[in-house]
């Protein structure tokens, strides 16, 4: 029953998410970036090869369909540039680097896990691009000195909480 709960509120969580990064990269290019291209590319640093990281890319895919599919007089489309982590943090910031240096992406998607995520960061803000992260939950990422890193993440709080089992009430105090 909580799986059924989670994948929706997960499903629920990524189908906005791709407007929310859309319109972040959208503002960037409002903000005297250059747009004489109506692409622009996203990089996106996941681990390949596990279930998780198939879905959201899968997830990822889908939403940037249908939202083109709503929304067909958009001319800028962003264009996903994926490159595996191999669930390492050297290969994660590596990845990173070379989006950045090579592909020319205007923002970054990922990595999963937080200790990936906080070598990327310190890469991002040096290189004045965003990256967004939609699992990386650790409460050492912060935000506020980190301009260029996004959480985008779902609280954890109420779903464990939701997830204990009730106890039985008992007559003491």
């Amino acid at each position: 029953m909580m799986t059924n709960n989670t994948t929706k509120t997960r499903n629920t969580f990524l189908s906005y998410f791709v407007p929310f990064l859309w319109g972040f990269v959208v503002m960037d290019a409002g903000l005297g970036q250059n747009t004489t291209s109506d692409e622009i590319k996203v990089g996106v640093v996941i681990d390949l090869k596990t279930n998780f990281s198939k879905i959201c890319l899968t997830s990822i895919n889908m939403s940037l369909s249908d939202f083109y599919q709503t929304h067909p007089h958009y001319r800028t489309r962003l264009a996903l540039h994926v490159r595996d982590s191999m669930e390492d943090i050297v290969e994660a910031s590596a990845a990173a680097y070379n989006l950045i240096n090579n592909e020319k992406v205007r923002a970054i998607i990922g990595p999963r896990s937080s200790m990936q995520a906080e070598f990327m960061i310190k890469l991002a803000t040096k290189s004045q691009v965003p990256t967004i992260t939609f699992s990386a939950t650790s409460p050492l990422l912060r935000t506020i000195n980190n301009p260029y890193f996004v959480r985008a993440t779902i609280r954890a709080g109420p779903r464990i909480f939701k997830a204990r089992s009730p106890k039985k009430k008992s007559g003491r105090k």
